[in-house]
């Protein structure tokens, strides 16, 4: 096949598919509003981002489900050792110095 400036990705990795539909908006039907879920304050980005997976999965597959931000920071904290008492985690630290030469 030809490349243009108007060849797209699916016509060259995957001709012969029906093209994907123009847009999809999963995220309309969280009726909760997203919350930050710790973020703002621990810093917890990929437990926060799981949460509100968990939000949109629902929403769109039936009752919607909110993590509250204690459920978010507590499964940060299993994964990460962030002690929310003293606000800080050892494990972060150990990873650091585990990457320098």
């Amino acid at each position: 096949m030809a490349r243009s400036a108007n060849t797209s990705h699916g016509e060259i990795c995957a001709p012969g598919l029906a093209p994907p539909p123009p847009t999809q908006d999963w995220g309309s039907k969280v009726g909760a509003g997203w919350g930050m879920m710790g973020n703002d304050k621990v810093g917890d980005c990929t437990c926060a981002a799981a949460g509100h997976l968990v939000m949109d999965w629902t929403a769109n597959t039936g009752k919607e489900v909110v993590p509250s931000s204690q459920q978010i920071v507590a499964a940060y904290s299993a994964i990460t050792g962030y002690n929310p008492v003293i606000r800080a985690t050892a494990s972060a630290k150990r990873l650091v110095f585990e990457r320098s030469p």
